[in-house]
């Protein structure tokens, strides 16, 4: 399966990954099958090195921008939390306007 396909399974089953890419990375390892209980300072939840090395698991910007380009094309799974839209809208606003000034001694 596509990473994409997998990112769009997530948010449609997950709100909280609608809100936070963490948490769509982590529920995108969980569906793969690479996350393991362990038992190390109680009952967790774990990657082991060998599988994060091994070069199978999707890059974390490549889920992030699968994400965002879900979220783009379907509305209906946008960010459910109110903060997020908001500081999501303020990012989008400010790309590009930026200006690089130098300052001259006089």
């Amino acid at each position: 399966m596509k990473t994409y396909d997998l990112v769009k399974k997530v948010l449609i089953d997950s709100e909280q990954a609608r809100n936070s890419d963490k948490e769509c990375i982590w529920q995108v390892y969980k569906r793969i099958g690479v996350i393991k209980n362990v038992i190390y300072f109680g009952d967790r939840e774990a990657i082991t090195k060998e599988t994060f090395l091994s070069g199978k698991l999707p890059n974390f910007e490549t889920i992030r921008r699968s994400r965002q380009k879900i979220q783009e094309l379907n509305p209906d799974l946008q960010a459910t939390s109110s903060t997020v839209r908001k500081r999501r809208k303020q990012l989008e606003k400010q790309r590009g306007t930026h200006i690089f000034r130098e300052i001259y001694e006089t």
